[in-house]
């Protein structure tokens, strides 16, 4: 049994080697789920060979990275363009609506009487056209005579046309100004009616403030009549 301590001694000493190296080797990396990660012993093995410390960096995560923070940033500016845009245009809005509701009956008269000077103007306004006619020699030829002719019968056309055109244009601008100057005095009229039935709510107003002081100074002095009666009884009882 003596002569066999030495072979077991080997042998154990083979299997701690082998235990001490793959205790290192799974110090030096670790997996998580399917993928392979080294550990910070491995990298500063690495490093004091000489290598590069970012060799085993997994360079698609990092392209992946950078695309989803582009696309976010840009998703960050629209979305705060949208909003600016948006309050610019309902602060527009408002300042137009509360310029409208200020004015005055003179002042929406002018306006009226301006656009309606305008529309006037766009309606006298005639486009002035005319037809160019080609000088052409007459050479005693039949047919040059007939390409004239049917030249000018072309022309003619064309000028009949334009000038029905120009009249429903005409139309439109007087049926549109017929509207806008409806719309203007049911305007003037319903803020007429607003500003009448205003003063009249503020006459009430102020008839029952009124009647609510004289009541109130009414019940003040009856009061004191009151007390006055009772400091009297007291002082005979």
């Amino acid at each position: 049994m003596d002569h066999l301590r030495p072979v077991n001694s080997a042998n154990n000493n083979v299997h701690l080697i082998g235990k001490k190296k793959e205790e290192e080797r799974l110090m030096e990396n670790y997996y998580a789920g399917s993928v392979l990660y080294h550990t910070r012993e491995f990298y500063r093995k690495q490093k004091n060979r000489g290598r590069a410390w970012d060799l085993h960096i997994q360079i698609h995560h990092l392209r992946l990275l950078l695309r989803k923070t582009s696309i976010i940033q840009s998703i960050i500016t629209t979305i705060t363009t949208i909003t600016i845009v948006t309050a610019v245009a309902i602060t527009n809005v408002f300042y137009i609506f509360f310029r409208i509701s200020n004015l005055s009956p003179e002042q929406e008269q002018g306006l009226w009487k301006q656009s309606h000077k305008s529309s006037a103007a766009i309606q006298n306004e005639t486009p002035k056209k005319k037809p160019k006619l080609e000088s052409k020699p007459s050479n005693g030829d039949s047919s040059i005579n007939q390409s004239a002719d049917s030249g000018g019968t072309d022309n003619f056309v064309l000028i009949s046309q334009l000038k029905e055109e120009v009249m429903s244009l005409k139309r439109l601008l007087q049926q549109r100004d017929q509207t806008i100057l409806e719309k203007d005095k049911k305007l003037t009229e319903l803020k007429a009616d607003f500003q009448y039935q205003e003063s009249n709510l503020r006459t009430k107003m102020n008839s029952m403030e009124k009647a609510h002081k004289e009541t109130v100074e009414q019940l003040q002095a009856k009061n004191r009549e009151l007390l006055k009666q009772v400091a009297a009884l007291s002082k005979v009882e």
